[in-house]
């Protein structure tokens, strides 16, 4: 009976030492973050091939990601921190969130993009010589 008690007694003070290690290393596993949304226009139309960038403010690294045909996108495992987000469509305003505080959480982050108004200016100069001359009908000098 006492060589059981000998093999038990070290085996279950090695476990009660190892167990808080276990511990840690399965909350590690479950350390990610995930973000996702749609992006959708005024009339909340979703809109789909909307280019959707995650830069992680702490370490500058970006992830791209590009909306599907129902106007989601996804960055499923990412490490938690600060993030800016935005969304961005040639014809459309860009879209973006800053100072988002992402925890060992999944997130939800959805984007409104604007139609861009396009503002053109045209500005014509003319010069006293291109003008047609009121006498005449001509616009320039004959040389010969």
């Amino acid at each position: 009976m006492k060589s059981k008690f000998r093999f038990f007694i070290p085996l279950a003070i090695l476990l009660f030492i190892l167990a808080p290690e276990s511990e840690n290393v399965a909350f590690a596993q479950g350390a990610s973050a995930s973000i996702s949304g749609i992006v959708q226009d005024n009339t909340k139309a979703l809109i789909p091939g909307v280019t959707v960038t995650l830069t992680n403010t702490d370490t500058g690294v970006s992830l791209t990601a590009l909306t599907n045909d129902s106007g989601a996108y996804g960055f499923p495992s990412m490490s938690p921190g600060k993030y800016s987000v935005s969304a961005s469509l040639n014809g459309f305003r860009t879209a973006t969130f800053k100072d988002l505080d992402i925890g060992r959480t999944q997130v939800r982050q959805d984007f409104t993009l604007e139609v861009a108004t396009a503002t053109t200016s045209l500005e014509v100069t003319a010069t006293a010589d291109a003008v047609l001359r009121e006498s005449s009908a001509s616009i320039g000098d004959v040389r010969t």
